[in-house]
């Protein structure tokens, strides 16, 4: 896995990343936050972006509650290909040919007991 980098208006990311390298922590955790919005949000951070290293990967997270609207998209990139979500159930991927085409899928539903 070459790198990941995920836009949400939470840290989900964090816990994306986590489960993409089975469990193993980030040997460096380097986070930037700012309160962009004081007059909405006076008491905390309400922008943030952290960057997660790994052996041989990295994550770039983005959370925000600033965006004019909710976003859930997640870009991850390896050596042969990538994949693209868009809003959570949607996504695109492709290999790394240079001729290779994105090819866009729909995500199954989760069955009911792995849902929370």
């Amino acid at each position: 896995m070459a790198g990941a980098r995920y836009s949400t208006s939470d840290v989900y990311g964090a816990d994306l990343m986590t489960w993409l390298m089975d469990g193993h922590r980030p040997q460096t955790v380097t986070a930037v936050t700012q309160q962009l919005k004081p007059e909405i949000y006076s008491r905390v951070d309400d922008e943030a972006t952290i960057i997660l290293t790994y052996p041989r990967a990295q994550a770039i997270v983005q959370a925000s509650w600033n965006w004019p609207f909710g976003r859930k998209d997640m870009e991850v990139y390896g050596s042969t290909g990538y994949a693209i979500t868009v809003q959570g159930m949607t996504f695109g991927c492709a290999a790394a040919e240079m001729d290779s085409h994105e090819e866009q899928l729909v995500a199954k539903p989760l069955p009911p007991t792995l849902r929370q």
